[in-house]
């Protein structure tokens, strides 16, 4: 079928004896299997002298960028959809007008993302459809829990293996419980480095508690500030202190009590437990600003009430391995 005029170089539609069509072109290309049906050729294009690869049924050529246009009301989506013998629709790609994003879904449409890219370009998110860059864009990139992998703690969420070392340890590994592995795939704390570590730069512990009256001092914090300047009030404060999370957890405690010329101006600060190895079943650490009573009457006094402990678990109780300034008894 050519054109009115015969003025164009090649005809508008080419049918062959064979099967093929050709639009554009009266010599459409296929593969040696024959499994091209329709070729098609821009009006500008020239043939760039390549059959299309085996089962390529449709081919789009020209001699500069060649597309496919969806063009859609801006509530709708312009879709391509895989299927197969059990279903018309096992997954499929859309682009989504309301959100801006490209979706990868699989045969539920807008329900069950796979992975979603933003058109603007500053998002990909992967494994949710309530994804936390929809409006604020917070982040580059956004993994949620899938259950398609399951690792120590729960879903895998991430996991970067090395590209020459197949059956390593990988380089990392993140779980859906919120633990981080580096070279390791089983992470036991929220960072787990399977290796030795090294550190540039500076490091600090910036976890620290601040107590003022009595209660369990949290072994979630590198530090804990005991502080009890503000009352004079002839109080002993007693403060217990929760099991250490893992063996070789570091704690150190800080205490300042009041020290005044009576004891009614004074207070003391006891840390007491059962999981504070002492000879006896239960260690006491004690600072005070008067006279300390155990029963049989005052056994010591410190004019200077401010103390300093550091503490290590050793898997059932808090050791303590330095001592400032702390009395230290047991029963």
């Amino acid at each position: 079928m050519d054109h009115s005029t015969q003025a164009g170089s090649q005809p508008i539609l080419y049918v062959t004896g064979s099967g093929l069509v050709g639009i554009g072109t009266g010599a459409p290309r296929t593969d040696s299997l024959d499994t091209n049906r329709l070729h098609i050729l821009g009006e500008s294009g020239a043939d760039q002298g390549q059959d299309p690869v085996f089962n390529t049924l449709l081919m789009l050529e020209n001699n500069d960028h060649a597309g496919i246009q969806f063009m859609t009301p801006i509530n709708k989506s312009g879709l391509i959809c895989w299927g197969d013998a059990d279903a018309a629709r096992v997954a499929h790609f859309y682009f989504d007008h309301t959100s801006n994003r490209f979706n990868f879904d699989g045969n539920a449409f807008g329900t069950t993302n796979v992975m979603s890219i933003r058109s603007a370009g500053d998002s990909v998110n992967i494994g949710s459809t309530d994804f936390d860059m929809d409006g604020s864009n917070e982040a580059c990139l956004h993994i949620s829990s899938s259950t398609g992998g399951i690792g120590v703690g729960g879903p895998v969420l991430l996991r970067v293996d090395h590209a020459d070392q197949p059956g390593a340890q990988p380089t990392l590994f993140v779980t859906g419980s919120g633990r981080v592995g580096i070279g390791t795939d089983s992470p036991s704390q929220a960072l787990d480095v399977g290796g030795n570590v090294s550190i540039s730069g500076t490091y600090g512990a910036t976890t620290t508690e601040t107590l003022t009256s009595n209660g369990a001092i949290s072994a979630n914090t590198s530090l804990s500030i005991l502080n009890l300047t503000a009352q004079s009030n002839n109080t002993t404060y007693v403060f217990t202190i929760d099991d250490g999370s893992f063996t070789g957890q570091e704690k150190k405690i800080y205490a300042m009590a009041t020290s005044g010329s009576s004891g009614a101006a004074s207070n003391a600060i006891q840390i007491s437990g059962t999981n504070i190895r002492s000879n006896g079943t239960t260690g006491y650490m004690v600072v005070s600003g008067s006279l300390i009573d155990f029963g049989g009457g005052p056994q010591w006094t410190y004019n200077a009430p401010q103390a300093g402990a550091s503490m290590v678990w050793d898997g059932s109780k808090w050791l303590i391995v330095g001592n400032n300034s702390f009395t230290l008894f047991y029963s």
